[in-house]
């Protein structure tokens, strides 16, 4: 099965009730019928979105989502990878 990218738009949506995504990530993630892809920069860039101090406690429950979950792969950030994302 082809697996989907989740990015940081999807991850954000996913925790936010007032995002105007909210409704169809929680609908993509309730069916959970493909596995997920995601990288490294995404979560740092959750953790960016997630820095102030009355939402750092979503930030540690979406990681451990996402570290906990066998079906979601995190691609480590590597330089090879970020020059081809460059170029």
């Amino acid at each position: 099965m082809t697996p989907a990218f989740a990015d940081s738009y999807y991850w954000f949506a996913l925790t936010n009730p007032r995002d105007a995504g909210h409704a169809k990530a929680r609908a993509f993630s309730a069916a959970g019928a493909v596995p997920l892809v995601t990288t490294a920069w995404i979560v740092t860039e959750l953790g960016d979105g997630f820095c102030r101090g009355n939402v750092r406690p979503v930030f540690s429950r979406v990681l451990a989502a996402i570290r906990a979950d066998a079906h979601i792969t995190v691609v480590p950030a590597t330089q090879a990878l970020l020059d081809r994302g460059i170029e």
